[in-house]
């Protein structure tokens, strides 16, 4: 049996090929159980449940860079790529042909879905403490907040408040690195966002526990 199950995700380029924006590996040993001291176990078994994709920064490059090993999966992602709903799960023996049949989800369904789904809202505050140990000099430095779309300035559907600290010019701390100039004065960010309501996962998964 493989040791990982990958998901790779890739953008559809009119010209020239597709290229690798992010890579999610699920391991084996986490979504599976065996034992060879008894029968006790489960095959392969995951969701339904979200997975967030993350790969390299979102500014475009024409031509391969340090953070290309973000989008393959061999180091965490930093920027966001979407979210996929994904199930998975495994049996002994030959495939069922019924499954082969399943036509893909439309986007009117599931905009259907989503608009009907109970959802809450959260608040996230963030404040900077300090931020050094910084290379660049030639720009003012800003930092963003984000949680999924929320908050990431790139996106067309992300949150309308401000998400990103005030730029700044970072000062020369006298040694190799600079530092952001924030003395007293912290900067504060206020992040809103909506996400569906899964609290009764979580209610199964504590009263498992208990």
């Amino acid at each position: 049996m493989a040791e990982k199950f990958v998901i790779r995700v890739k953008d559809s380029d009119e010209i020239g090929r597709d290229d690798l924006i992010a890579t999610k590996l699920l391991k084996m040993s986490q979504i599976s159980f065996s034992s060879a001291d008894s029968d006790v176990g489960f095959l392969p078994t995951f969701g339904p449940s979200y997975i967030p994709m993350y790969g390299g920064p979102r500014e475009y490059t024409e031509v391969s860079n340090k953070y290309e090993d973000l989008n393959k999966g061999d180091e965490e992602g930093i920027a966001y790529r979407g979210r996929l709903l994904v199930e998975l799960f495994s049996n002994m023996g030959e495939a069922d042909p019924n499954l082969k049949n399943k036509s893909a989800v439309t986007q009117t369904e599931s905009d259907e879905v989503m608009s009907n789904l109970r959802r809450h809202r959260y608040h996230l505050f963030t404040s900077f403490d300090t931020g050094n140990m910084i290379r660049e000099k030639e720009s003012q430095v800003e930092f963003e907040v984000s949680i999924g779309e929320y908050g990431n300035s790139l996106s067309a559907n992300g949150n309308p408040h401000p998400s990103t600290t005030q730029p700044c010019n970072a000062v020369y701390d006298g040694t190799h690195y600079y530092f952001m100039p924030w003395s007293s004065s912290k900067p504060a960010v206020i992040l809103h966002s909506e996400w569906e309501d899964v609290e009764f996962r979580a209610e199964t998964y504590t009263s498992s526990q208990q």
